[in-house]
C-alpha cells in the first residue's frame, strides 16, 4: 500500500505539469485563432471607400478608375520599320502589309503603335497619363538605341475612359426625361449623356454602371473627375434602392 500511495504522488507532478501545459497551449491556440479571425476579418472586409476619398475632390465619395489612356508623340524621324522588328522585343510587324509596328509593354503596362514612315506613335491601353507617356518614352529610347535619330515631342493625351459603379439602381426613364433625350430600351438599355463643360460623355445603364468617355483634345483625369462630380445630384434624384438578387 506504502509502494502504490508513492507511486500515486510521484506521478502528481507529471500530471500538473501535464495539465499545465495543456492549458497553456490551449490558451495559445486560442489567441492564434483570435488573431486569424480578426486578420480574417481585416482581408474579407469591405474596403474602405468614403474614409479614404478625398471629399474635396469627390464630394460624392465615389472616384471614377481610369481603364483606358489614349496618347501620342513624335519621334522626329522615319524608322526602318524591318530593322526595328528585327531588334525590339514583343512586337508585332507584319512586313507584307504596310501598317504600324505594335509594341506590348507589361511594366507599365500598354501597347504602342508605331508610323515607321511619319515617325509617330500612339499609345493605348494604359492605365495613367504617367503610364502612357512612360511607354511611348520607352519606345523613343529604343529607337534611339537602334541607331535612329529619335527625339520626343508633341506628347498629348487623345482620349480618357474611365468607369465606376454607383451604390444604386438608376430609373433611366426619369434620367431620359430630365436630359430631354430619347431613351430606345430595344436598341440600347443605356443613357448616353455628353457634357459640354467639360467635354465628357458618360454612359448609364440602370444597373447604375457609368462609363465615362474624355474628350479627344486635351482629356484630362480632372474633366473625367468633375463630370461625375456635375452629374451625380442628377443620377441620385433618379436613384432606386437596389434590389439584391
Amino acid at each position: 500500500l506504502d509502494k502504490v500511495q508513492a507511486a500515486l504522488a510521484h506521478d502528481v507532478g507529471p500530471r500538473h505539469v501535464m495539465a499545465a501545459n495543456i492549458s497553456v497551449a490551449a490558451k495559445a491556440g486560442e489567441s492564434k485563432a483570435d488573431a486569424d479571425e480578426e486578420e480574417q476579418e481585416d482581408e474579407t472586409g469591405a474596403p474602405p471607400t468614403a474614409t479614404h476619398v478625398d471629399r474635396r475632390l469627390h464630394p460624392s465619395g465615389i472616384v471614377p478608375q481610369v481603364r483606358n489612356v489614349m496618347a501620342n508623340a513624335r519621334l522626329g524621324c522615319a524608322i526602318d520599320p524591318n530593322v526595328f522588328a528585327a531588334r525590339a522585343r514583343n512586337i508585332i510587324y507584319d512586313a507584307r502589309s504596310d501598317t504600324a509596328l505594335s509594341i506590348y509593354f507589361l511594366n507599365p503596362r500598354g501597347t504602342v503603335e508605331l508610323y515607321p514612315k511619319e515617325g509617330k506613335i500612339n499609345c493605348t491601353s494604359a492605365r495613367s497619363e504617367a503610364d502612357a507617356r512612360t511607354c511611348l518614352l520607352r519606345c523613343a529610347s529604343m529607337a534611339r538605341a537602334m541607331g535612329f535619330k529619335a527625339s520626343f515631342s508633341d506628347f498629348k493625351v487623345n482620349s480618357m475612359f474611365a468607369s465606376c459603379s454607383l451604390p444604386f439602381d438608376v430609373r433611366l426613364s426619369h434620367l431620359a426625361a430630365k436630359l430631354g433625350v430619347e431613351l430606345n430600351t430595344e436598341r440600347n438599355s443605356k443613357v448616353v449623356w455628353k457634357l459640354n463643360n467639360p467635354s465628357v460623355s458618360l454612359q448609364i445603364s440602370s444597373k447604375g454602371n457609368v462609363s465615362l468617355s474624355g474628350a479627344k483634345n486635351g482629356a484630362t483625369l480632372e474633366s473625367i473627375y468633375t463630370a461625375f462630380e456635375t452629374a451625380f445630384p442628377i443620377l441620385h434624384g433618379c436613384s432606386l434602392p437596389r434590389q439584391e438578387p
